[in-house]
């Protein structure tokens, strides 16, 4: 039986969950998308406000509202995904509580190297670790080329670094 968490405690993503995701994400309008993305969005406040802060933070400049609906789904939609994993696990959708000291050790991070360098050695350790995600990152992103994708690339691939980083603490407060 394979394991059904990473080193640092996160779910790892299976088909099930993804096909589980895409029919409750399924819908024909942009308005839908829109409307779900707000309630979803409201449930992340509640429940993980820095999750909901570090999908904000990533949308601060983008200005077309097609793209940036994208860019959120894609975040969102990533957080969800794993909610519906932990469900299928038999836990409670209980992903880490992100705190104020892990978005300022993810953004230490993120800031002493570069960039592009540091995204594609993410994604990749993620590719390696658990792939569901990264194929959840690639359907989202194969609709945008250049920049765009990379855009997407780097907020889902950050979200799910700074949710590492928090369940690493999480789990290093555990064992003292």
């Amino acid at each position: 039986m394979t394991n059904k968490y990473t080193e640092e405690g996160l779910p790892i993503i299976t088909l099930e969950a993804i096909n589980q995701y895409g029919r409750e994400s399924f819908c024909d309008s942009i308005g839908s998308l829109n409307e779900r993305n707000r309630l979803f969005s409201e449930q992340i406040v509640t429940t993980n406000p820095y999750v909901s802060f570090y999908m904000e933070r990533c949308l601060d400049n983008i200005d077309n509202n097609h793209f940036w609906l994208f860019v959120y789904t894609g975040m969102s939609g990533l957080y969800r995904l794993m909610q519906i994993q932990e469900e299928i696990n038999g836990r409670e959708a209980n992903l880490p509580f992100v705190t104020t000291e892990a978005m300022d050790d993810f953004d230490r991070e993120i800031l002493s190297s570069d960039p592009e360098s540091s995204l594609l050695k993410r994604i990749r350790e993620i590719d390696r670790t658990n792939k569901g995600v990264s194929s959840h990152m690639n359907i989202t992103a194969s609709i945008f080329t250049g920049g765009e994708k990379i855009f997407i690339y780097d907020t889902a691939s950050g979200l799910y670094r700074l949710m590492q980083i928090q369940a690493e603490m999480d789990k290093e407060k555990q064992q003292h």
